[in-house]
């Protein structure tokens, strides 16, 4: 009942979009964390100079270092990884690469493996402008002046020979296989801290016979849910990577109650094999998902009422039957487990630009 009455409240607020961004992850395993920060900042500095920019930042658990950036189209995203190379060329001497990719529509892909081959070379000039920039609306121009964002900074010399050839024999192409967008403007929106949380799972294909319908119906349950703000399939051979967004830390818990039982059917069925799961988001919101998941653990069996869990009356108690009390426990366990699995991503720093009409108001 509550998903129902959530999906209608998101049909008066808008339909979903098409889910066609595109975005890039890189994976560090970080050596010298104090040298790595000052390549991060000039990272970040670059890239908040870029108002095409959906978004960008910085996570980390443990030494393990995420970079995610997402642009509207590739061209830019192209223009964005010239501008950071020597951030990047600075980061690969103080922390190992582990793993790169990038996700998109296949023609996106395409335009940029071309380029990637590419990057040492000299950047080609950017064309002039056609005409000065104008005032632009946007959900919040009018409220805050409404001029058009600065021209883009000139396209940087990009990374050298050295790291340009190891992000070619790193990168991994995902192509979008399906998802649902609930982002109404992708960029130039006003800037603010990165906020928005994300559940990450990577899974190993075996039957995609089997998988494809699940996925499928796994989109069409996301798009019930209120503080959803994109969620999608991409993949690369026989992996496959969900790439998705929420506005809050109650948005990933409820999703992960909302698709708890498809996503256990994809692994049950022998479609898929579960590879790994992470939760990205800033420190307080990961916490709250932390919290929950020592409670009830992974998707784990939540109490129905406030007295449940709670010491009362013996003769007010529902009678349960061995066979469920056992069940119920067997539940319990798998989820503590799943929940161990989990690794958490806390957001050391980073901004986007997206606009995200959702329940509530705008969600950035």
């Amino acid at each position: 009942m509550q998903y129902e009455v959530q999906a209608e409240t998101v049909k008066f607020f808008g339909e979903p979009k098409p889910y066609s961004f595109v975005s890039l992850h890189q994976t560090y395993k970080v050596n010298d964390w104090p040298k790595a920060k000052q390549f991060m900042e000039q990272y970040m500095t670059s890239a908040r100079s870029d108002f095409s920019c959906m978004y960008s930042g910085w996570t980390a658990s443990g030494d393990t270092l995420v970079g995610r950036v997402a642009h509207a189209d590739v061209d830019a995203l192209v223009a964005h990884l010239r501008s950071v190379g020597p951030s990047i060329d600075g980061l690969t001497g103080v922390a190992t690469l582990d793993d790169v990719s990038i996700h998109g529509p296949a023609e996106a892909l395409a335009q940029f493996q071309s380029a990637v081959s590419s990057l040492d070379a000299p950047a080609p000039p950017p064309p002039p402008p056609a005409e000065p920039p104008k005032a632009t609306g946007g959900l919040f121009g009018a409220l805050f002046g409404g001029g058009g964002p600065p021209p883009p900074p000139p396209l940087g010399v990009g990374p050298n020979a050295q790291t340009a050839a190891l992000l070619a024999e790193r990168m991994s192409y995902y192509e979008i296989s399906s998802g649902t967008s609930f982002i109404t403007k992708e960029s130039g929106g006003i800037s603010t801290g990165q906020r928005f949380c994300s559940v990450e799972r990577r899974y190993t294909v075996s039957d995609w016979a089997l998988a494809e319908p699940l996925m499928e119906a796994c989109n069409k349950q996301v798009e019930s849910e209120g503080a959803c703000i994109m969620f999608g399939w991409t993949k690369c051979g026989d992996a496959v990577y969900v790439r998705d967004g929420y506005a809050s830390a109650k948005g990933v818990l409820l999703h992960i109650d909302n698709l708890n039982e498809l996503a256990a059917q994809l692994v049950s069925d022998g479609a898929c094999t579960l590879e790994s799961t992470r939760i990205h988001g800033p420190m307080a919101q990961t916490q709250f998902v932390k919290d929950a998941f020592a409670k009830y653990g992974y998707g784990g069996p939540k109490p129905k009422s406030q007295f449940d869990g709670v010491e009362q009356d013996p003769r007010l108690a529902t009678p349960v039957s061995d066979e469920e009390q056992a069940a119920t426990e067997a539940a319990k366990a798998a989820a503590k487990a799943a929940a161990e699995k989990v690794e958490f991503f806390n957001v050391l720093s980073g901004f986007q630009r997206f606009e995200a009409l959702r329940l509530g108001g705008f969600e950035q």
